[in-house]
């Protein structure tokens, strides 16, 4: 610490702790892995010099490198990781250009200062994986005894019978896994020999999911709703989270790559809506995408985000004014769908206005109690900060609260005696909400009314001024015999008087 060097390149130095030096007696003559110093430099009078050769670590190198503020061809090497091994390699092979080249008489003794030697790797793996990875085959003999012995690969059997034991050499340090070994045999027989199939088309087993695997349940509902799957980056830019308000408990990076990469993302929709963005630029005429993943805001007690899993979906609709309406009973019959796979009981609706989404057409989503997540159509002020045209709607779920309420599915005995399904349309003041009358035509049904769906909402001259018509129907059976109409028009009779005691209700014929 405090002391500095006079580099080769003129420039004094000082240099820090951690930092790695080469030293004599009276201090430091070269910053390692980096620059050496002046005052060790050869000259037109040099008459002897020493030859040091070393390994560095990458990393330290790096951050001396970005501390000094220098880069040059050392550090450049040293930072992506040279094998030890080559240091007395290199050095000898120094020497015997300064005798050939310069007429040097190099010394008998080498010193050779090697704590930690370098550990042979060994990949051992089955023979056929070569094939099955690249798609076409590769004869044996061309791999073992042309490929990859001239590469300086060892090639054995590994003791067991269709395995091959390969010993990389020791400058190959990037050389770990089958795969990378696969990699080179396929680089060189040839990439242009390998046929183009598309994706999956060699396979010819699938593996069933695990019931256990729930974020893989989630994927395949959104996706058989006709979405596509997005991996975003988990960095986005703070600016952009100001401005859609959703910087608060946002992590910045103390050093990012970047202003468009610095802040850990507190939320999946920015990212989402840079995707429908990006598409739009290039004329995509649909948009509709989801991601799975985390999102990172506030601290927890051992100083780390909170870390949570969301499902958000989006869908880009037209400009239309029923358009909105559409996408938002899309998204809600995919919450529904995704609820049901999980058994995680009854999905509540209820009407709310969260930041980002249109008032008055947007929903709180409720399971088990809790609120997990929203869904409806998003605000134009948050489209124009991505310059989208057109509506979108949205839907963001707590996915480990959405898991966390899932049920036991049981298998039901099939019913023994048949239905009988009744329409009723309920003409009601606009602000009274579906899920009201829903319930309150599962209160006044009893144990005889086994579901009820709403299926048309109409608003129009037949339903008057100011007022709207929502059509249900209505499915009644019992367990221990076949119902008679009289018996359903009784329970359908006290199902108008509670609607129109209890809401207002005008029952339309």
């Amino acid at each position: 610490e405090g002391e500095s060097l006079l580099c080769l390149d003129g420039q004094t130095r000082k240099v820090g702790p951690g930092m790695l030096v080469v030293a004599d007696a009276n201090g430091p003559v070269a910053i390692g892995g980096i620059i050496g110093g002046e005052e060790s430099g050869v000259s037109d009078t040099t008459t002897d010099v020493v030859i040091e050769s070393a390994g560095w670590d990458g990393v330290n190198i790096r951050a001396t490198s970005r501390a000094l503020g220098l880069r040059t061809d050392a550090s450049l090497r040293h930072e992506k990781g040279l094998a030890p091994e080559m240091a007395m390699a290199a050095a000898r092979r120094a020497a015997a250009l300064v005798r050939d080249w310069a007429g040097g008489q190099v010394h008998a003794d080498w010193v050779d200062v090697y704590p930690r030697p370098q550990e042979p790797v060994r990949i051992v793996f089955p023979a056929a994986k070569i094939d099955a990875l690249l798609g076409v085959e590769v004869h044996p003999q061309e791999i073992q005894q042309q490929i990859l012995p001239r590469l300086g690969f060892q090639v054995g059997y590994g003791g067991q019978e269709g395995f091959y034991e390969i010993l990389p050499p020791v400058f190959r340090l990037d050389v770990e896994l089958p795969e990378d070994v696969i990699e080179e045999v396929g680089r060189i027989y040839g990439i242009d020999r390998i046929p183009a199939t598309l994706p999956g088309s060699r396979r010819h087993t699938w593996e069933v999911m695990s019931p256990d695997d729930h974020h893989g349940s989630l994927r395949e509902v959104v996706l058989g709703a006709g979405f596509d799957e997005v991996v975003s980056p988990a960095l986005v830019p703070r600016r952009l989270l100001q401005r859609l308000g959703l910087a608060e408990g946002a992590r910045t990076l103390f050093n990012p790559m970047s202003d468009e990469l610095d802040t850990m993302r507190t939320s999946l929709l920015p990212s989402l809506l840079s995707v429908a963005r990006y598409n739009q630029n290039r004329t995509a005429e649909r948009v509709d995408v989801f991601e799975l993943a985390r999102v990172y805001r506030g601290k927890r007690p051992d100083g780390l985000a909170d870390e949570q899993v969301r499902l958000t979906v989006l869908a880009r609709v037209d400009a239309g004014a029923d358009a909105g309406r559409r996408g938002f009973l899309r998204l809600k019959s995919v919450m529904d769908r995704l609820a049901q796979d999980l058994a995680a009981g009854t999905v509540r609706y209820l009407r709310a206005s969260p930041d980002l989404y249109h008032p008055g057409r947007a929903a709180s989503i409720m399971v088990g109690g809790s609120e997990i997540g929203v869904v409806g159509e998003l605000h134009p002020s948050t489209l124009a900060v991505f310059d989208l045209d057109g509506r979108a709607v949205a839907l963001d779920v707590n996915a480990e609260a959405l898991i966390a309420a899932r049920g036991e599915r049981k298998a039901a005995e099939l019913p023994r005696y048949p239905s009988v399904q009744r329409d009723i349309a309920v003409v009601v003041d606009p602000n009274v909400p579906a899920g009201d009358l829903h319930r309150a035509i599962k209160e006044a049904g009893g144990g005889s009314l086994e579901s009820v769906r709403a299926f048309d909402e109409y608003r129009g001259d037949q339903a008057g001024e100011g007022r709207k018509s929502i059509a249900f129907t209505l499915t009644f059976r019992s367990p221990e015999r076949t119902l008679t109409d009289a018996e359903v028009e009784k329970v359908m009779s006290e199902i108008r008087k509670r609607l129109e005691k209890k809401h207002g209700a005008r029952i339309r014929t």
